[in-house]
């Protein structure tokens, strides 16, 4: 017959940093019709006196070439997002801190025409704007659920670019528990003229929760181009130890997700190293 045993699950509060790890993850939306993959379809249909409709072929195979790649930079043990697009926690935060925290303050920052007020819009209203109008200064709320049964209160801080207000970063840094530094994919800085200088804000004023949110997504049409500034996106996360999750709020990808896994974040780092 034999003995049967259990296993004794560990208590949440004796978790250590040490047991995640950083993971560089990848999905996408529609299929990559690349140049290799016309100069296939190209050779056969040569083969096969097709090249009349060829020209046809593509341009119908242009119509629904919806392909976009988002990348992630975070501890999928931690929290992850199941094949369909539902959040998929494996390992759950105590009840006991998320009581705790009672409002959990996060400060969005990023140099003006960022993003960063469509995604927190996209969050809290479930709208997007094509234009916005500069920002000084919003505060929004949003009970945000993190899972069943168990959500918590967003107090979310939409702040003005760096080069328009410099003297209020550290005020804005030193008031949240939370930041998270908006990269513009499409934008004209490199990722480091786009996350370095918020970051070494951040880390001026105090030891405190960042994540770096890459924007726009939806106009990286042309990943090869883009490929160097990912790279590089990467290597400053990883160097750093900083989440990096790639989002679009035109078409609501990764934007609830964005700020779940931000209170994921803020407890993974409350844990002893």
């Amino acid at each position: 017959m034999g003995n049967k045993s259990t296993k004794k699950l560990k208590d949440p509060n004796e978790r250590k940093k040490s047991e995640f790890s950083l993971h560089l993850q990848h999905w996408s939306t529609g299929w990559n019709f690349t140049d290799e993959h016309k100069a296939i379809v190209k050779e056969e249909f040569f083969r096969y006196n097709l090249q009349d409709v060829l020209s046809l072929f593509f341009s119908i195979i242009g119509e629904y070439d919806d392909y976009r790649a988002y990348y992630r930079l975070t501890y999928p043990t931690l929290c992850d997002i199941n094949k369909d697009n539902t959040l998929s926690m494996n390992y759950y935060i105590p009840s006991e801190w998320i009581k705790a925290k009672k409002d959990i303050r996060m400060t969005i920052m990023g140099y003006g025409g960022s993003g960063k007020s469509n995604l927190v819009l996209r969050l809290v209203t479930d709208t997007f704007m094509d234009e916005c109008d500069p920002t000084i200064e919003d505060s929004y709320r949003k009970n945000l659920t993190l899972c069943e049964g168990t959500s918590c209160f967003l107090d979310v801080l939409d702040t003005a670019g760096r080069e328009e207000y410099p003297s209020m970063l550290e005020q804005w840094v030193r008031e949240s528990d939370c930041v998270i530094i908006v990269y513009n994919i499409s934008g004209p800085y490199s990722p480091e003229e786009a996350i370095e200088p918020y970051f070494s804000v951040v880390r001026r004023v105090k030891k405190g929760t960042v994540l770096v949110a890459a924007t726009k997504n939806d106009l990286r049409h042309d990943f090869a181009k883009n490929k160097h500034n990912l790279d590089k996106a990467i290597d400053f996360c990883k160097q750093n130890k900083l989440c990096y999750i790639e989002t679009s709020a035109k078409d609501n990808i990764n934007v609830h997700f964005l700020f779940q896994y931000a209170v994921y974040n803020l407890w993974f780092d409350s844990l002893a190293d």
